[in-house]
């Protein structure tokens, strides 16, 4: 399996964009990979159908892997996932998430006679790691907006605003935006939990139109404007210190999956509040694709901003982001981003899809395109869904 990963990267490098026609063939065939394979996957052998919760991780056969801990954040991603999956249509997925959110409220949420919500558990349901993580709380609220958006039920609601409310009064920073978490392990800033509360506060606004979550929105892309975003280099920048400075111990570090993320967001928040994102998407979509590709034309997952490489990694869920950036750049009127958009979903799913079971997927290749893992993790499904639908709304429901 190994040495056949190995030959497939390299028949298929250099990897090139598609035309437009294929872009429509591409997208069909990942969404008929998705509804047909992953979320029956991750339906089945997913799930650990005594409890309701999702598994973390199978191996590269499809079996689940046990005894392994259970995160509040994969628990969340799925639930996300199976919630948009009923939504679109394609997966009757709402008893799976809802039994599942009902289980993580349960598990997770006060579990531990304090407010917020646990890191991990056991597999019995007993708290591993206690820890308040303001990256797993993001996607607390993401998966409550989720599933509020097919049951209705206003507890979820109520929910999320005490979700809100916890990471006020515990993890808010007087120098502005979220603490990584408590207790305190780390005086590192990072962006990456501030995108995820970004994308979870336009979420809750899309769902309920309540103004109180535009706002919260509105306050993330004042970070991002004012912190996250590096004027002197163009770029993203991914770690700081606690006063939101570049940190003096390690070189400026971007991300082009991270870049690519941003930009998908942006529009969404340009979309629900009227405000002005251009300059910031341009300057990130064009940095990502200047300095973020390799020569075959997959993603790098950690450069300087001048291009140096610091991870060659190079890992699925980038260019997932990658697929969502195109696809809404191209609503927008961006020329090429059809023909980038059929290459990247060509490349999820020739490259990184390929496994012995339909559904699975290797979430990291090494600098020499070998596997770096040997199973399949429960996260990337968020990230491959998303692009999926992308996708589908931007050039299957709309002419290219």
């Amino acid at each position: 399996n190994r040495s056949a990963l190995q030959r497939t990267m390299t028949l298929i490098a250099p990897l090139q964009p598609e035309t437009n026609a294929d872009v429509l063939a591409q997208s069909l065939r990942a969404k008929s990979w998705l509804v047909a394979d992953a979320l029956n996957l991750w339906s089945t052998a997913g799930i650990d159908h005594e409890s309701g919760r999702f598994r973390e991780r199978l191996d590269l056969s499809g079996r689940p892997v046990i005894n392994v801990p259970h995160r509040l954040m994969v628990q969340c991603r799925q639930i996300y996932v199976f919630a948009q999956a009923h939504l679109f249509g394609w997966f009757g997925g709402r008893m799976i998430a809802e039994r599942a959110l009902d289980r993580a409220i349960a598990d997770f949420f006060r579990s531990d006679g304090h407010p917020g919500w646990v890191f991990s558990i056991t597999s019995d349901g007993s708290v591993l790691d206690p820890r308040r993580d303001a990256y797993a709380h993001a996607f607390v609220l993401l998966a409550l907006a989720a599933a509020f958006r097919i049951t209705g039920r206003w507890e979820l609601i109520t929910i999320a605003d005490e979700t809100i409310e916890y990471l006020d009064q515990a993890l808010c920073s007087a120098r502005g935006g979220y603490l990584e978490g408590l207790p305190p392990t780390t005086s590192v800033r990072r962006q990456n939990p501030h995108m995820h509360l970004f994308e979870a506060m336009l979420e809750l606004f899309d769902v309920t139109d309540r103004p109180a979550y535009a706002a919260r929105a509105g306050e993330l892309f004042g970070l991002f404007a004012t912190r996250l975003f590096r004027y002197d280099v163009g770029a993203l920048a991914e770690y700081f210190d606690a006063n939101w400075n570049l940190p003096s111990d390690r070189e400026i570090t971007c991300e082009p999956g991270h870049h690519f993320e941003w930009v998908w967001l942006l529009r969404k928040f340009a979309a629900a509040t009227g405000r002005a994102v251009s300059p910031f998407v341009d300057a990130l979509y064009q940095f990502a694709y200047a300095k973020g590709f390799d020569q075959n034309g997959l993603l790098i997952s950690e450069l300087t901003p001048d291009g140096r490489v610091l991870d060659p990694s190079r890992r699925l869920w980038p260019h997932a982001e990658a697929v969502k950036a195109n696809a809404v750049e191209h609503l927008i009127g961006r020329t090429g981003c059809a023909s980038r958009a059929g290459g990247l979903l060509k490349a999820i799913l020739d490259i990184y899809c390929v496994t012995a079971v339909p559904g699975g997927w290797i979430d990291r290749f090494d600098a020499d395109g070998c596997p770096a893992v040997d199973f399949i993790p429960a996260s990337s499904l968020y990230h491959i869904a998303g692009c999926i639908w992308e996708a589908h709304r931007a050039f299957l429901e709309r002419p290219t």
